[in-house]
C-alpha cells in the first residue's frame, strides 16, 4: 500500500510539472512573433531532377557511402497563424498527457482503496484506449492544417516543393486496443462478481 502511495505522489507531481511546462511553452510560442521557426512538417522536397542529381553527385563524391537528399527542414519567420497552430498542437499534446496521467492517478487511488473492480474504472480504461487510438488521427489532421497554412504563406521556387510528412505512430494504436481489451476483461470480471454476489 505504501508503494501505491509513492506511485500516486509521483503521478500527482508529474501532472503539475506537465501543467507548468505546458503553460511556459505556450507562452513562449505565442510571444515569438517574427522569430524564426523550424518547420519539419511539411518538409521541402526537390522537384527538379537536375538539381537532385547535382546534389547527389556532390554528396557521393567519395566511395563507400551512398547519400541522397530527399527531405529538407525549413526555417521560416513565425506568423500569427503558425503560432496559433503550434500552440494548439502543444496544448493537445500536454492535454493528452494530463488526461492519461489523471486516469492512471484515479485507477491507482481506487486500487489503493480496494475499489479497482467498478464500472467507473472500466469507463476510464475505455477513455484511455480511445485517446491512444485516436491521437495519431488528430495529430495527422493538425499536420494537414499546418501544411495548408505554410503553403499559403510561403511560396517555393519551381525547383522545390512541399512534401507531406506524417510518421504515424501505430504503437499507440496497438496499446490503445490492448487497453480496450483489458477494459472488456474488467467488465466481464465485474459482471461475474455481481452474479456471484447475487448467488450468495
Amino acid at each position: 500500500m505504501n508503494k501505491l502511495k509513492i506511485i500516486s505522489g509521483i503521478l500527482y507531481f508529474a501532472k503539475w510539472v506537465t501543467v507548468a511546462i505546458g503553460i511556459v511553452a505556450c507562452a513562449m510560442i505565442l510571444s515569438m512573433k517574427g522569430e524564426p521557426m523550424i518547420i519539419t512538417s511539411p518538409s521541402i522536397g526537390i522537384a527538379d531532377e537536375q538539381l537532385q542529381k547535382s546534389l547527389d553527385d556532390v554528396l557521393n563524391s567519395f566511395e563507400g557511402i551512398t547519400l541522397t537528399v530527399e527531405h529538407i527542414s525549413a526555417q521560416v519567420p513565425s506568423t500569427y497563424s503558425l503560432q496559433i497552430i503550434s500552440a494548439i498542437t502543444l496544448i493537445l499534446k500536454f492535454g493528452f498527457i494530463l488526461w492519461v496521467l489523471q486516469i492512471i492517478i484515479n485507477l491507482v487511488d481506487d486500487v489503493k482503496n480496494n475499489k479497482a473492480f467498478r464500472s467507473k474504472n472500466i469507463i476510464r480504461l475505455k477513455q484511455m484506449a480511445w485517446l491512444l487510438i485516436l491521437t495519431p488521427v488528430i495529430f495527422s489532421f493538425i499536420k494537414f492544417i499546418n501544411l495548408i497554412a505554410i503553403t499559403s504563406v510561403y511560396k517555393l521556387p519551381d525547383s522545390l516543393t512541399y512534401r507531406w510528412v506524417d510518421n504515424t505512430n501505430f504503437d499507440s494504436i496497438t496499446v490503445g486496443f490492448l487497453i480496450y481489451a483489458i477494459a472488456i476483461a474488467f467488465n466481464e470480471g465485474l459482471q461475474m462478481k455481481k452474479e456471484n454476489e447475487l448467488t450468495v
